[in-house]
């Protein structure tokens, strides 16, 4: 089979006992569960941004230019601001039906009651007032949070 020298030299290599192949085989696996347990809640949590919600490059260039270029705050300015990020916000106390239903879990039903709710008691002054509109829940507000402003 070859040299006896090399053949005991193998023999001493360090080996694992067997409580201590027990322990790795359950850091291995307590390491694969925690890997899966963080992909399923990423997966769940869904942090992706509505295609209809993201600007292009070219899109949030040009409206940084225009605001840059004036000092003064308009209307269309406080309807839909960009973020570094790139994600369209739209300010709900000026925000058209339209414009409301680009916000994800909004459509033409909710957009119309949140523009009769805003009529009928004025502008929401916190994002929480959007509660009190029938049809909004801790979820959906939870849904449309990092979209929406409020400027009362």
């Amino acid at each position: 089979m070859g040299d006896p020298k090399k053949q005991k030299s193998l023999r001493t290599l360090p080996s694992f006992t067997a409580s201590e192949r027990r322990a790795l085989i359950v850091l291995g696996a307590i390491f694969v569960i925690g890997l899966i347990g963080f992909w399923v809640k990423d997966f769940l949590t869904n942090k992706t941004t509505p295609p209809e919600l993201t600007l292009s490059y070219r899109e949030q260039v040009d409206i940084d230019r225009s605001s840059s270029q004036n000092s003064e705050v308009t209307d269309s300015m406080l309807i839909s601001t960009v973020e570094a990020s790139g994600v369209l916000r739209i300010e709900v106390n000026r925000a058209t039906k339209e414009e409301l239903q680009k916000l994800p879990g909004i459509g033409p039903v909710l957009a119309t009651r949140i523009l009769e709710f805003r009529e009928s008691y004025g502008n929401f002054q916190v994002e929480k007032d959007l509660l009190l509109v029938n049809g909004i829940g801790e979820g959906k507000l939870k849904k449309i949070r990092p979209y929406i402003i409020v400027n009362p």
